[in-house]
């Protein structure tokens, strides 16, 4: 498929977040992995609903973005984002793992990416 830019509709599962070596920060100190994480939201693929929890990687008021980057449970967390083994969420939306990132069919828990629209590249940032 093709995006509104032109661009291709990723076919694979990569974390562009994760891929660029980016992360994201809330205004109250909360450190997220991605924009996608940052706050509970709920995205829409025609009519498939995909509820998304926050998820926070560690707060800059506690611990310096050097400790939160080289934290052992963030180092996993990113080489998840980097293997390409993403649940075909977007794929399978009949199934009951895909209404929210908590669990999958690959086993993965919270947070899971396989309903990401920024991983599809059905939605891209400057």
């Amino acid at each position: 498929g093709i995006n509104i830019d032109g661009s291709q509709v990723n076919p694979s599962t990569l974390c562009p977040f994760a891929e660029k070596g980016e992360i994201a920060m809330r205004w109250d100190g909360e450190v997220s992995p991605c924009l996608p994480l940052l706050y509970d939201h709920v995205s829409f693929v025609d009519s498939w609903r995909h509820q998304v929890d926050s998820y926070s990687i560690g707060n800059i008021q506690s611990r310096s973005i050097q400790e939160i980057w080289t934290d052992r449970e963030f180092i996993t967390l990113k080489d998840h984002l980097l293997g390409d083994n993403f649940s075909p969420c977007l794929s399978c939306q009949n199934c009951w793992l895909s209404e929210n990132n908590h669990l999958d069919c690959m086993g993965y828990e919270h947070p899971t990416c396989g309903g990401c629209l920024w991983a599809k590249g059905l939605i891209t940032c400057p």
